[in-house]
């Protein structure tokens, strides 16, 4: 996601006002269910952490947000996010985005005959981006670093 983020920054903004405002940095949020409701910690640097760094810092952010023990920085802000809920059997859904970012992704899991296939849904803030911007940020997150893992 960081290396789709970096080639096609125009996606890594946030929409404050009437105007796109890109980042500087890469700071993914990620959806994470608690007993009081859904709250995003933030992966910071998420371009300059390589895999399992990522993999340990969501982890890490994710156990102690279900503990109540996160603190404002490390949930307010960021400048994308993704939901996954593919990991509970929903198949497809359509995430709300975290204003003052102008997108989210949603991921979702499913079943075909060859094997197991991910939905994507990209969820755009329609003043927020351009379609071209957003097509070839799709294109950069699914045809570059999801079939890396298929």
């Amino acid at each position: 996601m960081a290396a789709a983020l970096q080639r096609v920054p125009a996606m890594n903004a946030h929409y404050v006002g009437e105007q796109v405002v890109p980042q500087a940095s890469i700071d993914i949020s990620v959806a994470v269910a608690t007993p009081t409701g859904l709250i995003t910690p933030i992966v910071v640097g998420a371009d300059g952490l390589g895999l399992e760094q990522v993999s340990s810092k969501v982890r890490e952010l994710a156990t102690r947000a279900r503990e109540g023990r996160l603190q404002p920085h490390e949930f307010m802000g960021g400048s994308f996010t993704i939901s996954n809920l593919g990991m509970f059997g929903i198949s497809e859904f359509s995430a709300i985005i975290n204003p003052p970012q102008i997108a989210i992704l949603a991921v979702g899991g499913g079943q075909v005959q060859l094997g197991k296939l991910s939905w994507r849904i990209l969820t755009l803030l329609e003043n927020g981006y351009q379609e071209t911007s957003s097509s070839f940020f799709f294109q950069e997150y699914f045809f570059k670093v999801c079939f890396c893992f298929f």
